[in-house]
């Protein structure tokens, strides 16, 4: 007996740590705040607003998410991935088949209904090669041809009770989750007034200011990061949007961010998703409590996937010995020998977490990048662990070593030709390129700081004789330009392209005389193009005097 109990407390406790682990996104209230829907595993599922177990809607190997219920509480609208891209569908609250509202092969982001049963949604469509903002369309929840509400771009429209004013948010694509940037860039809550057809911004921080929601047809909630965090505001509006007070702050969490927000139809329920849970209050008087959450299925696809890669690599690097190459394939690092009728590899890294920018250190050494520690990327070592086989392809035996210990990211690995130095980029916001000299087994010393910016280099060579170094990085104005430096830092680093348009990719010509590199200022470029650039090989000359020579010259010396 005392076993049976032992066993059904183990099982209990498991039970428990599962669903205290769920991961539940985009919750959004029904009309009265009674029942939730959300995304869990890419589904959308529906629970009561007092919790308990949940009820699964969709099943499908799409991605689905945003739900958002008809101003009845009847139906759910989402947005789902099922035929390649992000499109509108409507299913009844208690399940059935989802029916599709959108075909278009941009995104479709559901924002929410209107009162007169239309669905607001963003999307990239007519202004695609001019606005990188998205645009504000509206569809019929019977189907049916979508149209544009809006002239401005904006995202995450929503349409007060009255219907007199759309709420949305303006901005370029800075991402919302920089919660500490503060600039241009920044996004906040306009009004557009449906009587007069003006807009109007409303009183914001100088942080994002997002994901407005009507509590009523004169007070709007919103988040907003200037306290740090994303926290929930409040600002009040008469009867021309124009704003009676100064937001005012409603929630001071201060370790996890508010990531969504949603209101009730009412008015009188918010919900919101922060750290792994959902939590809802009234909001007369804001006092979160967790909603939860039991989910009994079982998982639609197996735990473990194994796939066979044959494309996709994001990186390669050749041994000096030009008989291996290692290469990174979906944060994994690969070996195999230079011999394309050899299709064996070796899974080096083995790793649930991401390794990147390989490089060798040897013909038998391997570094790399790696966030399998401490929560940020160092380097790491990697080799036979079989003395009596060094060859890294043919050990069954491997070891990885961290070589690096800080609290930044050390990425963008780079050896020189001879083995006994690398350089690389450490830090995320603020950047230093860094040379360091390296030992056979790893460890580095005699640190330099070459460049200490906001962009990092990219594209990084080694000259012949490892005495430079040459880079490609971006100005104030993004745009790339290829630069030489040498390595000691006794001079300061010379722009050897200069031009307008991007240039990037250096390499060093056997002699280290010439530096060719690709470049965008001849054809299609970001000017004339949007973002699509055609790219042609360029070459510098490095030496003043091979520069001056002319094609006689050059045919003199070649006879």
């Amino acid at each position: 007996m005392k076993k049976l109990i032992l066993l059904f407390l183990i099982l209990a406790v498991q039970f428990t740590f599962a669903q205290e682990n769920l991961l539940l996104r985009f919750p959004a209230l029904n009309n009265d705040g009674s029942q939730i829907a959300f995304s869990f595993q890419g589904d959308i599922w529906t629970v009561p607003v007092t919790g308990g177990k949940a009820t699964r809607l969709t099943i499908h190997e799409a991605y689905e998410a945003y739900p958002k219920f008809s101003p009845d509480g009847k139906q759910i609208a989402f947005s789902g991935a099922r035929y390649g891209n992000n499109d509108l569908f409507v299913i009844q609250n208690d399940g059935g088949t989802p029916k599709r509202l959108t075909y278009h092969s941009a995104v479709d982001n559901i924002s929410n209904w209107s009162n007169d049963g239309n669905i607001l949604f963003s999307t990239n469509r007519e202004f695609n090669q001019i606005e990188r903002p998205m645009e504000v369309y509206s569809i019929s929840s019977k189907g049916g041809t979508e149209w544009r509400v809006l002239d401005a771009v904006g995202f995450e429209p929503i349409a007060s009770p009255d219907g007199r004013f759309i709420a949305l948010v303006r901005g370029d694509i800075n991402p919302v989750f920089r919660e500490a940037y503060r600039g241009p860039s920044n996004r906040d809550i306009w009004l557009f007034d449906t009587k007069t057809k003006k807009y109007s911004k409303l009183v914001g921080f100088e942080t994002n200011d997002v994901m407005p929601q009507w509590i009523d047809s004169k007070t709007i909630f919103f988040l907003s990061s200037n306290s740090g965090n994303y926290n929930i505001y409040k600002i009040t509006i008469d009867e021309t949007g124009k704003a009676v007070s100064k937001p005012e702050q409603l929630t001071n969490f201060k370790d996890h961010s508010i990531r969504y927000l949603n209101v009730s139809n009412d008015g009188l329920s918010v919900i919101i998703e922060r750290d792994k849970n959902i939590y809802v209050s009234k909001t007369a008087k804001i006092d979160f409590k967790k909603v939860d959450v039991e989910i009994s299925a079982d998982d639609r696809f197996d735990p473990v996937e194994f796939k066979t890669m044959t494309n996709g690599l994001t990186e390669y690097a050749v041994s000096p010995n030009g008989k291996l190459f290692a290469f990174s394939v979906r944060g994994e690092v690969f070996v195999k020998e230079a011999d394309k009728e050899k299709n064996r590899s070796v899974n080096l890294s083995d790793s649930p977490f991401r390794d990147v920018d390989v490089a060798w250190l040897s013909d038998t050494t391997l570094v790399f990048a790696s966030d399998r520690e401490d929560n940020n990327y160092d380097i790491y070592l990697a080799k036979s662990a079989d003395k009596t086989q060094p060859n890294i392809f043919k050990s069954l035996k491997h070891e990885i070593i961290r070589l690096t210990k800080t609290d930044e990211d050390e990425s963008g690995l780079t050896v020189s030709g001879d083995g006994k130095k690398i350089a690389y980029t450490c830090g995320a916001d603020k950047k230093q390129f860094v040379v360091a000299d390296i030992a056979a087994d790893g460890k580095l010393s005699n640190e330099k700081i070459l460049i200490d910016s906001w962009a990092s280099p990219s594209g990084v060579a080694w000259s012949p004789d490892n005495k430079w170094l040459a880079y490609s990085i971006e100005d104030l104005y993004f745009n790339e330009d290829i630069f030489i430096q040498l390595v000691d830092n006794s001079a300061k680093p010379v722009n050897v392209s200069m031009h307008p348009r991007g240039d990037s990719n250096p390499f060093w010509s056997a002699d280290g005389s010439k530096l060719g590199f690709l470049s965008s200022r001849s054809g299609q470029n970001a000017i004339t193009g949007g973002l699509n650039f055609t790219r042609d090989v360029w070459f510098a000359w490095l030496k003043k005097d091979d520069w001056e020579k002319t094609k006689s010259d050059w045919d003199e010396k070649s006879r």
